[in-house]
């Protein structure tokens, strides 16, 4: 075996040790659905608001792994992605650039999430996506006649698949017509070059809306009413500009400060190269940030079409930046010491904060008083893990400290990406360990399994209502699901009389935090607690609240 695939197959198991633990991780909110809307014995197959390659890869999904075991095919479109970024980056920017690209969507926390998401945005669609960038720019490139043909008909397959799965799919679409627009700018003068491909354009998407339409064709169930009807509240509604830019802010925090410091340090020679894929991020910014609202959907899972050229963008930089070898042995020493200190920090007492009031969060941030933790959840997943703020924020200063230091002093550069390296890849790191284990503030998954098992078990429990919807999947599959109990205060007046009208069993594993003024802590306080486990900072408790005072 040569050194370079021996580097390789190192940097393919660095990729596969870091999800593997994470396939039986249960599943949260949205991702259950899944599991229901796609199993015949439901009977609502048809439910899916996509187009119809979308449920139907759930159907296939569901016969190959089971209804219990869906985010292996997230995971296998993860090592398709893997595969086909690191063959897109060799024939493109090259082998070390391809190296060191994949070893960052390897270690990525965002993508690590990505990889074990029951959704198509994680996995699926940065597979077609590569793809259609590989067969664009090798139709681009072909000169013979025979090879244009057949790489121009793979790109629009892939586009087609890819559209048909996920009607987000158009930023595809728009980023790789934007780049053949610029690509052949010279060429739009051309009344022949125009006729000619506008046709082809016009004639092609064209064909594409009469598949759509005619889905059922494809798949039976497919419903295009459904899927416009559900389509449309995005293009009409009332927007939440905080939920929006707060979904956004986190989704940054995935991402990490590592890989949105290569954007400042990208080499001019490499920037036409890398335009296809600056295009998709701006072409996504415009689409989820302006052009629709998407406040009330899962935003963070959105946003990780980020990655990949985020990845592409390291494995750039970093190539470009250690071109030359030596001089980096004192920076990897302080780099090394910052981030121990940094590491550290974590164990030093923290306060846990409520979800709600928010304003709490704010003014400990504005007060400094850093030392607390952060929770990372949301509605398709993950199902809940603590960060400290005091080390995402010190990481955060620290980079963009050294960033600005190395555009002031630009010989400083290649020490202070080696510091910004080992600070980055440190704190992806910490996010993929707190979400797989949880050792550092409590692991919610090892929770939720000891407590499901308890009220599975425990026969006196017919039913429970359960906090953020948490084990909804193997309650249901039970038969002992009465329904959730969320404590947003836009929910708090419906249930008040829930509360009130169901004095039985509550399963409640708390994260996030539930405010202690709030009506749910003063009812569960009323309660007797039949089961309490903690892990770190988290709870995990059944209430029997037969006994329980009005609120």
């Amino acid at each position: 075996m040569s050194r370079s695939y021996f580097i390789l197959l190192l940097v393919f198991l660095l990729f596969l040790v870091l999800r593997l633990p994470g396939l039986d991780l249960q599943y949260h909110q949205d991702e259950y659905k899944w599991a229901f809307l796609v199993n015949p014995e439901n009977n609502i197959l048809g439910s899916v608001t996509d187009p119809p390659l979308s449920e139907l890869l759930f159907v296939m999904a569901a016969e190959i792994f089971g209804y219990d075991h869906l985010r292996y095919m997230p995971f296998v479109f993860g090592v398709i992605s893997f595969g086909l970024l690191f063959y897109f980056v060799k024939e493109k920017f090259g082998h070390r650039e391809a190296f060191l690209s994949s070893f960052f969507f390897s270690v990525a926390y965002y993508n690590v999430w990505a990889s074990l998401l029951v959704d198509r945005d994680g996995a699926f669609i940065p597979a077609i996506f590569l793809t259609c960038l590989i067969f664009f720019y090798k139709w681009l490139s072909a000169e013979e006649i025979r090879k244009k043909i057949i790489f121009g008909s793979l790109l629009a397959l892939f586009i087609a698949v890819g559209f048909l799965t996920r009607l987000h799919f158009i930023l595809v679409i728009g980023s790789l017509l934007l780049e053949f627009i610029i690509y052949n700018r010279r060429k739009l003068y051309d009344k022949n070059f125009l006729f000619k491909y506008g046709s082809l354009v016009v004639i092609y998407f064209m064909s594409l809306l009469l598949v759509l339409l005619n889905g059922h064709l494809i798949y039976p169930y497919f419903k295009i009413a459904t899927m416009f009807n559900y389509s449309s509240h995005f293009i009409v509604s009332s927007r939440n500009w905080f939920q929006i830019f707060t979904q956004f802010f986190k989704a940054l925090f995935y991402i990490s400060p590592l890989f949105l410091a290569s954007f400042f340090f990208i080499p001019k020679n490499h920037i036409t190269n890398l335009r296809p894929l600056l295009l998709f991020i701006g072409c996504g910014l415009l689409f989820y940030l302006v052009l629709f609202d998407f406040s009330s959907g899962a935003l963070d899972r959105y946003f990780v079409f980020l990655i990949v050229p985020a990845v592409i963008t390291g494995g750039i930089v970093t190539a470009d930046i250690f071109r030359d070898h030596g001089g980096v042995k004192d920076a990897v020493i302080t780099g090394l010491i910052c981030a121990g200190g940094l590491f550290f920090l974590q164990f030093l007492p923290h306060y846990v904060p409520a979800l709600y009031p928010k304003p709490e969060w704010y003014y400990r941030v504005f007060d400094l008083r850093w030392n607390f933790v952060m929770p990372f959840t949301g509605g398709s997943g993950p199902l809940g893990f603590y960060i400290s703020w005091l080390f995402i924020s010190l990481t955060w200063i620290a980079t963009s400290f050294l960033v600005v230091l190395a555009k002031f002093r630009e010989y400083f550069t290649k020490k202070v990406w080696v510091i910004i390296l080992i600070l980055g890849i440190q704190y992806n790191l910490v996010f993929t360990e707190e979400y797989l284990f949880g050792k550092i503030n409590g692991n919610s998954d090892k929770l939720l399994k000891n407590v499901q098992e308890f009220v599975i078990k425990n026969k006196s429990i017919k039913e429970v209502i359960t906090y953020n919807d948490i084990g909804a999947y193997e309650l249901r599959k039970a038969g002992k699901y009465r329904r959730r109990l969320y404590v947003a205060p836009k929910f708090e007046g419906s249930y008040q009389d829930v509360l009130n009208n169901f004095k039985s069993y509550y399963m409640v594993l708390e994260i996030p935090k539930i405010d202690p003024k709030s009506i749910y802590a003063e009812y569960f306080s009323s309660c007797e607690i039949l089961y309490e486990e903690w892990s770190g900072v988290i709870p995990a408790r059944v209430y029997d609240c037969k006994n329980a005072k009005n609120i």
